[in-house]
């Protein structure tokens, strides 16, 4: 929203704040898929910590399940209750009445309530009250700070555990279940909590909206996201793009004998034919910053390599291991969103229909080669960038097993969505939700069966391990027949460039 609050007269509020209002406030922060999907990872990360609690019998078992609980509260201020700032903007541009107030007084109240349940049932266990209060609101503090500080030093959050592991390897870090760590944590509190206060205010007052300068807030992010409707990978790339970089489009050979080139014209985006000069830069402003990846490695196996030889062939592999999977991710994402944003806006989709060339029994065969033959090749060197270092490097076979699993599942899911939306089958709200779930629930599991018991090689950490890989081959075959299923549905239709909306 553009409008300032001198275009707007001024309302004096002649009603008393109803504690409804308070609670229903954060119904209108961010979109309905974001809300429900921060109020599933809450819940799941609260049973999860309420079980750990309940049958872990284990000095740390409250500390545990303090992490865990906090995490899920996290993710619930990071992906929802945050954007009620974004509300108070609003309300105090419009001069509605009661809004900036009940919207800070929801802040509070939520805030509140995500540290009470745990002090309550701590309280009733007779564990430590205090640091059941300590984690989630240094959780909430940390999370919020994440969103609303100036980008350039937001960015760094995301350092900040590698960093930790690095000084714990060498001594220098307490241990989360030792008391000296909470001291310190008390301390990280008190400041994430000033720098919210202080930056939440000067949001609130401010008549900038811009989202992608470096002294811009994340959250403002979340705005354009809401406008937009869309939070594709490829977008949030483009909308971090500089104005003056121009892409250079190679229409070299375009024409009725490359119908799948001009295909891939009209879809834009990464799939635009470029010439060499621009793709490099393209593959530049990708690679250059994952190389923050190795000093990050390098760190984090501070005192566990006994030379440097052995320090740069595990931080070589945990690169390698870490670009193939994330690079997969991101890939899948991108490729998704662009295709699902043509079909949701029909862009130039008539334009397909009617050209010449493009339609006949050939026709999902060549909109296949424009979609998947350069998303192949992707997933086909991110794959080798996985497995090359981890095979030959890494003490553990089943990483090597688990990350292509994971590559191959992402690419499953891919073909499986970008044929469903041309089919006019998408997946629904309540699937992508099920389904992120069961990604992230085997992609923990992995990452923990491998490194956690990395040299453990007895029987039960096999099992794990082998199930892991059951259920990777599971998610892949239930993606395949679906594709399948789609593949065949598309064919059945006239042409597959129908304005089928998602």
């Amino acid at each position: 929203m553009n409008a300032t609050a001198a275009n707007f007269p001024t309302i004096v509020p002649g009603n008393r704040m109803r504690i409804v209002d308070v609670l229903l406030v954060p119904r209108y922060a961010n979109s309905r898929v974001t809300r429900w999907t921060a109020a599933v990872l809450f819940c799941l990360h609260a049973a999860t910590a309420l079980a750990i609690g309940i049958f872990v019998h284990d000095p740390h078992a409250q500390a545990a399940a303090l992490i865990v609980y906090g995490f899920g509260v996290g993710f619930l201020w990071l992906m929802w209750l945050s954007a009620l700032l974004l509300i108070a903007r609003d309300g105090r541009r419009l001069r509605l009445a009661g809004v900036v107030r009940n919207t800070a007084t929801a802040t509070v109240f939520y805030a509140v309530a995500c540290v009470a349940a745990p002090v309550a049932i701590t309280a009733y266990a007779g564990g430590d009250v205090a640091l059941a209060a300590l984690y989630p609101a240094l959780a909430i503090a940390a999370f919020l700070a994440f969103v609303l500080f100036p980008r350039y030093l937001a960015t760094w959050f995301g350092f900040l555990p590698a960093i930790y592991i690095g000084l714990h390897n060498v001594g220098w870090a307490p241990s989360p279940f030792q008391p000296s760590f909470q001291h310190g944590a008390w301390v990280a509190l008190a400041i994430f909590a000033v720098g919210d206060v202080i930056r939440w205010r000067q949001l609130l007052h401010s008549e900038d909206n811009d989202a992608s300068g470096w002294r811009s807030a994340i959250l403002m992010q979340f705005r354009r996201n809401l406008i937009s409707r869309d939070w594709g990978f490829d977008r949030q790339w483009d909308f971090r793009r500089s104005a003056n970089r121009v892409t250079a489009v190679d229409l070299r050979g375009i024409g009725p004998a490359a119908p799948v080139k001009g295909i891939r014209v009209v879809l834009g985006g990464w799939f635009l034919p470029q010439t060499l000069r621009s793709r490099l830069g393209n593959f530049a402003r990708v690679l250059l910053p994952l190389l923050l990846l190795i000093p990050l490695f390098w760190v984090m196996r501070i005192g566990h390599a006994h030379s440097i030889l052995k320090a740069w062939q595990v931080v070589s592999a945990g690169v390698g291991l870490w670009l193939g999977v994330f690079g997969a991710l991101m890939l899948e994402l991108a490729v998704v969103g662009i295709v699902h944003r043509r079909w949701r806006q029909h862009a130039n989709l008539g334009l397909l229909a009617l050209t010449p060339g493009l339609g006949g029994s050939g026709a999902v065969a060549r909109v296949s080669r424009a979609l998947f033959t350069g998303p192949a090749i992707g997933f086909a060197v991110l794959w080798l960038c996985l497995l090359v270092p981890t095979l030959t490097l890494f003490p553990n076979p089943m990483a090597a097993l688990l990350g292509s699993l994971f590559v191959i599942a992402m690419a499953a899911l891919m073909v499986l969505v970008v044929l469903g939306t041309l089919a006019g089958r998408p997946l629904g709200v309540f699937a992508k939700i099920v389904l992120g779930l069961v990604l992230m629930v085997l992609a923990d599991a992995s990452f923990i069966f491998v490194t956690v018991a990395d040299g453990d090689h007895s029987s039960g950490v096999m099992l794990a391990q082998w199930l892991a890989a059951l259920a990777w081959s599971l998610l892949i075959a239930w993606a395949t027949w679906q594709a399948v299923k789609a593949r065949r549905a598309l064919q059945q239709q006239p042409h597959p460039f129908l304005a089928n909306s998602p």
